[in-house]
């Protein structure tokens, strides 16, 4: 089902247009600060996922590949810093597509100047993992640290 938040995350909504679909629906009475600030608090992060995913960059390429909209992008970049110290940070709203499209998987691959079948992707939604399989890549659905770690090192993707 198609929503207002998944064309906020597509890029075709401005933040004011969401935020009065939101007031419409809702009848908040809160001010579109205050509004960001709640949709903000949804980040937690997890060190173990930071440093796995920093070890994999001093021997990959690493991107993140998120369906998102701007108010989040803009949070991430002012309290999470570090998401955007890898090779590509893909944002749905800023590329006007959404996982599972075939077509953001394919921006990725190109930012990143990767092919399909040296790339390994992790998403906890199976429909963007399916996807990403489609295209030839290798990918799997997200189950935790533990459970990824295994994966990683069943493709020697750590060793020297």
């Amino acid at each position: 089902a198609n929503s207002f938040a998944d064309d906020f995350d597509r890029g075709a909504l401005t933040e004011e247009e969401f935020f009065a679909a939101i007031q419409t629906k809702m009848n908040f009475p809160i001010s579109m600060p205050d509004f960001i600030a709640v949709w903000n608090e949804i980040f937690t992060e997890k060190a173990d996922m930071i440093n796995l995913a920093k070890q994999l960059k001093a021997k990959h390429k690493v991107a993140i590949l998120s369906n998102t909209n701007c108010w989040h992008v803009r949070h991430l970049r002012k309290h999470h810093a570090w998401a955007f110290e890898f090779d590509a940070f893909i944002a749905s709203c800023e590329v006007k597509m959404m996982k599972p499209d075939p077509e953001i998987y394919k921006l990725a691959l190109k930012t990143a100047g990767a092919r399909p079948a040296e790339t390994f992707y992790v998403d906890d939604i199976r429909e963007n993992v399916e996807a990403a399989r489609k295209l030839g890549i290798d990918a799997v659905v997200f189950k935790g640290y533990q459970e990824f770690l295994k994966e990683v090192n069943k493709r020697n993707l750590l060793a020297a």
